[in-house]
């Protein structure tokens, strides 16, 4: 990169809608009796006469008999049904649950002979008024040895440089970037990874964005992904292939790129350092301004966040309510999170007022929120200034605490991370700059995979597992013993 350590003040920022719940609630008095009326002979009110005694209620009919059916294959499960596994030979058994099911009904499923088995959320069918099959997931929590993300790790491809990851909100696309090296895309939560035709370039930057909706629940047409190389263009993934985007007005192709996000319906935001932070229109791209201003804002950009946050490497953050097209400083002198000996700092109130975390001071790298803004992560990279160790950091509460998660490996440099909405799928990922590699990891708890392949629950002899239908394309796990007991 023309000689230059481009990670040298990296500053790393998230954001997340925070939702207000205010709860009012309304009280009564007790009545009194009538004034006016003495005590004593003559001006007692009789007592009522006692109301006899009620009727004793029947007593209820006996609960009827669980239906329990015995299996040797893979069946469709029918609600409010035992199954036992008992079949002959070492073939896996496939139990898939019901595609319509209605909220309290139960599967239940137990091992009574040596084959593995697996219980699949499958999906929903097609009906008059859903153009989509929907998927299902399973939540984990009740299963037997069940962890949550963060304590079980997948290796995924061989160690390279990483530098970027990214996630959709559901977990089920992930994206790992090395620098310089290709983009890795899974469309299947991590099992399978394809750099596809990606260019080899020192990728920086991957922005995603996927809205499910009825008509289309994995989102898997509303797809939005792109990708930013130092020194290099802005390419756009669809259709399984990657495309470098142009504007015949403005110079894409040889930017120092740092920072790249995009919106539901394609718009890019794009951060140049020592440059201006561009929007597209509908007439290609535009450099935003301060505002009140029409002199496009150049600053040392370093990070984006959505569309309404930017951070500079000088510690300036800016902020938009118009979409990133004019920007407003906030008068602060750090970032969320920043190279070399930084604190990792968080604001609520768009950068009005800012709290420092108790998370460690160190290099950080890279910062990643859940939807509700409960679940933070931040990586920490081994310190240029001092003998500080590199650490995945995580906070289940919003950022009141965080600790240290145990990664598996001997990896230190951590270089980047990125979670689901739900914050039960991490990837994490090591690297430097220069020559030393890292691992890529995945983690998956509290629940099955979103993914085009459903995920499942395997089990075994005396395996036991109950679920039921809460609502909502979620089944619970109810209860479970024996195992143990495999989630994907």
């Amino acid at each position: 990169m023309a000689g230059q350590d481009v990670s040298k003040y990296r500053y790393r920022v998230a954001v997340s809608a925070l939702t207000a719940l205010w709860l009012a609630a309304c009280g009564g008095g007790g009545g009194s009796a009538p004034a006016g009326e003495p005590p004593g002979a003559g001006g007692q009110v009789p007592a009522p006469a006692p109301a006899p005694a009620p009727a004793p209620a029947p007593a209820p009919a006996p609960a009827p008999a669980p239906n329990t059916v015995e299996i040797v294959a893979s069946t469709a499960a029918q609600p409010d049904t035992h199954y036992v596994v008992n079949a002959a030979g070492a073939g896996a058994i496939d139990i898939t649950l019901p595609g319509l099911p209605a909220i309290g009904d139960f599967v239940s499923v137990r091992g009574a002979s040596d084959n593995p088995w697996r219980l699949i959320p499958g999906w929903a069918p097609l009906t008059s008024a859903r153009s989509a099959v929907m998927p299902f997931v399973i939540s984990t929590t009740n299963l037997a040895g069940n962890a949550p993300a963060g304590q079980n790790w997948r290796t995924h491809l061989e160690p390279k440089q990483w530098h970027w990851v990214a996630s959709d909100p559901l977990g089920s696309v992930l994206v790992a970037a090395d620098i310089p090296g290709r983009l890795h895309v899974s469309l299947d939560a991590g099992t399978t990874w394809d750099a596809g035709n990606s260019p080899t370039a020192n990728w920086v930057s991957v922005a995603m964005n996927r809205t499910p909706s009825a008509s289309d629940p994995l989102g898997a047409n509303a797809l939005q992904l792109v990708a930013a190389a130092y020194g290099g263009g802005i390419y756009r993934y669809s259709g399984g292939a990657w495309a470098e985007v142009t504007d015949p007005a403005v110079d894409l192709g040889s930017r120092e790129w740092e920072s790249i996000t995009v919106d539901p319906g394609g718009g890019i935001l794009a951060a140049v350092l020592n440059g201006p932070i561009y929007y597209t229109t509908s007439t290609g791209f535009v450099a935003a301004t301060a505002v009140g201003s029409a002199t496009p804002l150049v600053r040392a950009w370093r990070a984006l966040a959505g569309r309404s946050v930017a951070a500079s490497q000088d510690g300036e953050v800016w902020v938009s309510s118009d979409g990133g097209r004019t920007w407003a400083l906030r008068n602060v002198t750090i970032a969320v999170a920043g190279r070399y000996d930084s604190a990792l700092y968080l604001s609520r109130d768009r950068g009005v007022t800012w709290s420092r975390t108790p998370a460690p001071a160190g290099d950080y790298t890279a910062v990643a929120m859940s939807g509700d803004a409960q679940v933070i992560g931040a990586t920490l990279t081994n310190s240029a200034t001092s003998a500080t160790t590199g650490s995945v950091q995580l906070s289940r509460d919003g950022g009141a605490s965080f600790a240290a998660l145990a990664m598996p490996g001997p990896d230190t440099n951590w270089r980047a991370i990125a979670m689901s909405a739900d914050a039960h799928m991490f990837v994490v990922a090591a690297g430097t700059f220069s020559s030393a590699t890292g691992q890529l990891y995945t983690s998956l708890g509290d629940r099955t995979s979103h993914a085009t392949v459903p995920g499942s629950i395997t089990g075994g002899q005396n395996g036991f597992v109950e679920v039921e239908y809460t609502g909502g394309n979620r089944w619970n796990v109810r209860t479970s013993s024996g195992g143990p007991f495999t989630v994907r």
